[in-house]
């Protein structure tokens, strides 16, 4: 049967695929990391509810892509991948529960995309992630989450490839399997329309709408944490719209921008909403030759989003960012940096103070292709929330009225990896 569909397999080189006589090609691989992360729990240094506690941890994803040929009227391409992280206990401490945060993440990616190249197109795609991230406590079990989104874009060209208009909808699912995020459960249906005006070669005017409906399955969520007794809040459901227009290309043969800025709101149905001004505005500069795709990179980003404490959070956002590729691409380097202020709108009644966000994040990398099936990765991040903002609230201890809760935290990665393609 699966000759039938896909031909005879042609063992091609590693690192090339293996092909079919049909032109079918499917990718196996296997990335093999090891990790130090040095707060594991991201919790505040001098915080009383938590301990600061690092650990290695290894991990193993062996993943798998299938992609159809390119010349056809119809595509499809899938991908999909299992990941263990087997995070260290380190040290006597009881406390550093670090063990119990290893576990299974994995991901599938379906895509669907008939008459690509003709005036009407239609794309389908489905996207399942299963995640396992470590609790932002020293708890006793990771927390784990299923996020599915399915859906499909419309694209209409009437001009080939000088004007276009793409109109499409994806249903959206997020499921906790932790008993302690049950209550974050939502559906969200997302509309959204783009259309491209290309009036010079690699230079387009564009405009964009989006609209959303974020239903929740509570009424109230209760982030339940063992150490404290954290407060009820509403979930609001809410329809956020965003609608922008602008420019997105190249300036010169080196410099690209890409400016936007529109309107924006949360239409929530109860509590505070938001409104107001959104935007981005970005400049990229390729340096070198340009089939080595080298640039540096900065940006401004001005928006709003959904938040697990309050109805949402308003974003002002800097970035850059620097890609060198060398030796034909065997080896690479990059340079990121993302500074963030965000201020949420949890009632004051609640929390005793307003809540803010200040995070930085920086990451450096470096790759080398040792051959062309085999990649060794080094990798660091640097995750810090620089507010000193705290809250106090009740504690599950009764002679404890209350607990005093920090929300800074300072958290270094440091990955070597290496993986093999066939």
């Amino acid at each position: 049967m699966t000759q039938v569909a896909f031909g005879s397999v042609a063992f091609a080189e590693a690192g090339d695929s293996l092909h079919s006589d049909q032109g079918w090609t499917l990718s196996p691989s296997l990335r093999l990391s090891g990790t130090y992360n040095s707060n594991v729990f991201r919790a505040a240094e001098d915080e009383t509810a938590s301990t600061v506690a690092g650990a290695p941890v290894m991990g193993i994803q062996p993943a798998v892509a299938i992609a159809s040929p390119r010349e056809r009227n119809f595509l499809l391409d899938l991908d999909g991948g299992l990941r263990w992280d087997q995070y260290f206990d380190v040290g006597d401490d009881a406390s550093f529960d670090v063990g119990g945060q290893s576990g299974l993440s994995a991901y599938g990616n379906l895509s669907a995309i008939i008459n690509p190249k003709g005036t009407v197109s239609l794309k389908l795609d489905e996207a399942i992630v299963r995640s396992n991230e470590p609790s932002p406590y020293t708890g006793e079990n990771s927390y784990n989450w299923i996020t599915n989104e399915l859906g499909g874009v419309i694209g209409i060209r009437p001009g080939g490839d000088v004007l276009s208009f793409d109109l499409g909808y994806h249903w959206k699912l997020y499921d906790f399997d932790t008993p302690a995020l049950e209550t974050l459960d939502r559906d969200i249906h997302n509309f959204d329309l783009d259309i491209n005006w290309k009036f010079l070669p690699k230079t387009s005017l564009l405009a964009m709408a989006d609209f959303r409906l974020v239903r929740w399955a509570e009424t109230a969520r209760v982030p339940a944490r063992d150490d404290v007794g954290y407060p009820t809040l509403n979930n609001n459901n809410n329809n956020p719209l965003r609608v922008q227009g602008g420019l997105s290309g190249l300036l010169t043969e080196r410099l690209s921008v890409q400016a936007l800025a529109g309107y924006g709101a949360s239409f929530h149905d109860a509590g505070e909403t938001f409104s107001g001004v959104i935007g981005s505005f970005a400049l990229a500069y390729a340096f070198g030759r340009l089939d080595l795709n080298n640039k540096v990179g900065a940006g401004y980003r001005r928006d709003f989003g959904e938040a697990s404490i309050g109805n949402y959070y308003t974003s002002h956002q800097v970035y850059a960012e620097y890609v060198q590729n060398v030796l034909d691409k065997r080896l690479s380097f990059n340079l990121n940096g993302r500074f963030e202020a965000r201020d949420y709108s949890a009632p004051t009644t609640t929390f005793g103070s307003d809540l803010y966000d200040l995070l930085l994040v920086g990451t450096a990398g470096a790759g080398f292709y040792a051959t062309n099936w085999l990649k060794f990765g080094l990798d660091y991040t640097l995750t810090t929330n620089l507010t000193d903002n705290e809250y106090s609230i009740a504690a599950v201890d009764p002679s404890d009225p209350s607990i005093s809760v920090l929300r800074g935290y300072t958290q270094h990665l440091g990955t070597f990896s290496m993986t093999a393609k066939y």
